[in-house]
């Protein structure tokens, strides 16, 4: 990519700078293709290997280097560990003090301008981060999306669901694969919508916990998927308190309006989300959900996008998997 136009807010609390890279390379961030690794006392994988702060009776006794060595992978493998107070949403951010009340307008359409926004995209690379908490198992990545067209896209995501797996969405220009969980799934041709207009309670919480994926679902079945959330959590059936405001700010090129929309659950399960947009291309640059589960555990995730446009991505790199045999 050359000549990339970066778009997303850079400073303070929502600051996109690259993370840790973090993917299915990489051991400490989740167990690939099981159960994510609980974070523990003794250890940092789960399996009292890598990072334990002490031997057991069957070790054998570590050389300096080795402990050296030992030390310098817990110190990596910590600051890989998503941080709470990131992942938690505040109603009242500082940074979001000079927000104003955004007009109703505002509020009723600004899932239909994501959506326009999406149907006309160009080709864009977006550098994601995902942090997940879900019943104390652990989850960071850092997957990319790169997409062409309609037709010719790879997008990469994470979901605590699939533990350590890399998963995508591509088009090669022929062919619509979902690789999830090592399963593979031809999807239908473009077009082919899935979701109403307006969605239903449970879409709504399916959708804040499958964001990563379902975010894009444009590009996998041609839904306007921002209009049908954003449509829904306004529906007072549904049991949301959403407030909506806005705010002037220019961390890179010409100062635009960014959109935050805060919802809480008042019936229901106990969820709250926070969307955050940016107007000048009507794209999502942080998506956060805390979740209560009946059990009293809770979920946390977060997702961030920090947004470039320019130069079209090379055919090589919308290949799509072949299936598992």
């Amino acid at each position: 990519m050359r000549e990339l136009k970066p778009s997303g807010i850079r400073m303070n609390r929502l600051s996109f700078g690259l993370v840790v890279v973090c993917g299915v390379a990489l051991v400490g961030c989740a167990q690939k293709g099981g159960d994510l690794a609980p974070v523990s006392k003794g250890s940092r994988d789960g399996g009292g290997a890598v990072g334990s702060s002490e031997n057991s009776p069957n070790e054998p006794t570590q050389s300096e280097a080795e402990k050296t060595a030992a030390a310098r992978a817990e110190a990596a493998l910590k600051k890989m560990e998503p941080r709470d107070e990131e992942m938690t949403i505040d109603r009242d951010d500082e940074k979001w003090a000079e927000a104003k009340p955004a007009p109703v307008a505002v509020k009723r359409t600004v899932g239909a301008e994501m959506d326009d926004a999406f149907e006309q995209l160009p080709p864009a690379y977006v550098i994601v981060s995902i942090e997940c908490v879900d019943r104390g198992d652990q989850l960071r990545f850092n997957p990319k999306i790169k997409i062409n067209s309609p037709v010719k896209f790879r997008i990469e995501y994470a979901l605590p669901e699939t533990g350590g797996s890399l998963n995508t969405l591509t088009s090669d220009g022929q062919k619509r694969v979902q690789f999830e969980g090592e399963k593979w799934t031809e999807l239908p041709k473009m077009g082919v919508k899935s979701v109403s207009s307006k969605m239903n309670r449970a879409q709504i919480e399916n959708f804040a916990k499958r964001m990563p994926v379902d975010g894009f679902r444009y590009w996998s079945y041609g839904d306007r998927i921002w209009s049908a959330f954003i449509a829904g959590l306004n529906d007072p059936a549904n049991g949301f308190e959403v407030e909506t405001t806005q705010m002037n700010a220019n961390p890179v090129g010409d100062e635009r309006p960014f959109i935050r929309v805060l919802a809480k659950s008042t019936t229901g399960s106990n969820m709250e989300l926070e969307l955050v947009v940016d107007t000048k291309r009507y794209v999502p640059v942080t998506f956060r959900t805390n979740f209560k589960y009946a059990d009293g555990q809770e979920r946390k995730m977060l997702w961030k996008g920090d947004w470039a446009f320019g130069s079209l991505h090379e055919d090589k790199e919308f290949k799509n998997p072949k299936p598992l045999k």
